[in-house]
């Protein structure tokens, strides 16, 4: 059975009548009607009736337009392969908002120069994973809190992606300028910090955030990383998170381990149907180093 033919099928259905139908696919109606004899010859039962008020699906015909349907889709699917698929030889990232991440893969395309157009894409951790599954992106990587890996290990496998741990037990940071009254601390708790304004993405949702902001009132919410790390540098703020050592010297900021701070963990995602290119599988390894050493 020709899978064109149950497309047509389902636009007769769709339209209510052949005639309508054969000219929105551009045949005519005597081969759509023949069509659908033939069809129905095939499978042994008759998918419409006739009426003066046109096509109605018989209860068969209900049964055979809805896998039909679902037929015409896969194939769709098998047809419109992505570009990112297409191109094996570029990186299509997407990741949730890390300077550290980001500077690992300008590293990595430094040292590795290819003559090719790559992307990086910064989004929250429901995006990320939607961006892998949607085929936006070949490779997610995931920044979370350690009590959320259960949560997003459950969702990759849903989605049927893979999901590894390439690096666990990260202590939670806080950022501050030079001038700021904890900046000779060894170590800060949560407790040292509540008396001080902090500064977190207002585009985050809870779990993304790696936040000293629960509970707070002295919170300001802005838009973008450079935002954030002027209101760190300029403002007097606190920022949680990982920052990567080179921008903490163009700031002019020092970091502080959060002593009672929940540990960070960073995670690899990617689609169980995908076999990694050859960059792919380098830029993982050059990774992998680099988390290795935090």
């Amino acid at each position: 059975m020709d899978i064109k033919n149950l497309a047509y099928i389902l636009e007769a259905y769709k339209c209510r009548s052949i005639n309508k139908a054969a000219q929105n696919v551009y045949i005519s109606q005597s081969h759509l009607s023949s069509i659908i004899k033939n069809v129905e010859s095939e499978i042994g039962y008759a998918v419409f009736i006739r009426t003066p008020s046109g096509l109605t699906a018989t209860d068969e015909g209900r049964y055979f337009l809805e896998n039909a349907e679902k037929i015409v889709k896969n194939w769709s699917s098998i047809l419109d392969v992505p570009d990112i698929f297409r191109d094996r030889n570029t990186l299509t990232i997407c990741c949730t908002p890390s300077s550290n991440i980001f500077q690992y893969f300008l590293d990595y395309k430094e040292l590795y120069p290819a003559k090719c157009s790559d992307t990086f894409l910064e989004s929250g951790l429901k995006e990320t994973m939607t961006g892998i599954v949607n085929r936006r992106c070949r490779i997610g990587i995931l920044m979370m809190l350690e009590s959320q890996l259960p949560k997003y290990s459950q969702l990759a496998s849903d989605y049927k992606l893979d999901f590894t741990v390439m690096k666990q037990h990260i202590p939670m940071h806080v950022y501050m300028s030079r001038s700021h009254p904890l900046a000779g601390a060894a170590r800060v708790t949560r407790a040292d910090l509540s008396c001080y304004p902090t500064v977190t993405d207002v585009n985050l949702d809870t779990d993304d955030r790696l936040s000293l902001s629960d509970g707070r009132q002295n919170t300001l919410y802005v838009s973008d990383r450079g935002t954030s790390y002027d209101a760190v540098c300029k403002g007097g703020y606190l920022l949680a998170g990982l920052i990567h050592p080179g921008n903490l010297e163009t700031m002019d900021c020092v970091s502080k381990p959060l002593t009672d701070g929940e540990p960070v963990a960073i995670c690899l995602i990617k689609s169980q149907l995908y076999e990694l290119n050859l960059r792919e599988q380098q830029f993982i390894a050059f990774l992998s180093r680099r988390l290795s050493c935090l």
